[in-house]
């Protein structure tokens, strides 16, 4: 056996990055993140995933940690701070799947400036090597296009946009689409825009979603209901 081969069997590997934002709330950004843990992390995949949140509302840690309460430490802390100290990773209630909780510090006014401060490069390289033998991690983004969101775009290999198919949901897609392309020179190749919520029945949802199927190329995904 070659020593090639023998590094490659002993690194371990590497997680992909997968942030899943918005500029505005109510369009399926958490039930999203929720939905494609579950589906990659589903028992028998031998996959493994870690959901950070980086929402203050904590909607993702709700949804899959045992408690409603937002946690001492988590979020934050592996972000700015680098480590993974204990209890920031929590199990959740989907087998293989991992949970950095949100924190009420991710809400402070002096985590934006802390986060500001931040080299991407090193977060990604932090991240990368804290969670090395993970598959996936998805991050749960706030709405809107500060820092957190932008941080999290800015580390991705790729960005999951999901919009509802209504007018003015497509409008704050496209400014969020903007957003990324002046964080991302490589926007074009890794922005998944998701349609959620539609119902084909109505026409003009049903209209819309074509429309923007026609408009992407066909690089849509959707999920109807």
């Amino acid at each position: 056996e070659s020593t090639d081969q023998k590094a490659n069997i002993q690194q371990p590997r590497q997680p992909k990055f997968i942030a899943v934002c918005h500029q505005k709330g109510g369009i399926g950004k958490t039930t999203t993140v929720c939905n494609l843990a579950a589906s990659v992390a589903h028992a028998g995949s031998g996959l493994r995933v870690v959901v950070i949140d980086l929402d203050p509302q904590g909607a993702a840690s709700s949804q899959l940690g045992e408690t409603d309460e937002l946690a001492s430490i988590g979020a934050y802390d592996v972000i700015v701070s680098g480590e993974i100290g204990q209890g920031a990773i929590q199990t959740t209630k989907i087998s293989n799947c991992l949970l950095v909780p949100a924190t009420a510090q991710l809400a402070a006014p002096e985590a934006d400036e802390a986060m500001r401060s931040l080299s991407y490069d090193d977060v990604r390289k932090q991240l990368i090597e804290n969670l090395a033998g993970t598959d996936l991690v998805i991050i749960d983004c706030p709405s809107g296009l500060g820092t957190n969101a932008s941080l999290a775009v800015s580390i991705a290999d790729a960005i999951i946009l999901p919009t509802p198919p209504h007018v003015s949901e497509v409008r704050a897609l496209r400014q969020t689409i903007e957003h990324v392309k002046r964080l991302r020179d490589d926007a074009e190749n890794i922005v998944i825009p998701l349609i959620t919520k539609c119902d084909t029945r109505n026409q003009a949802q049903a209209t819309i979603r074509s429309d923007l199927h026609d408009e992407s190329g066909g690089m849509w995904m959707a999920i109807t209901g």
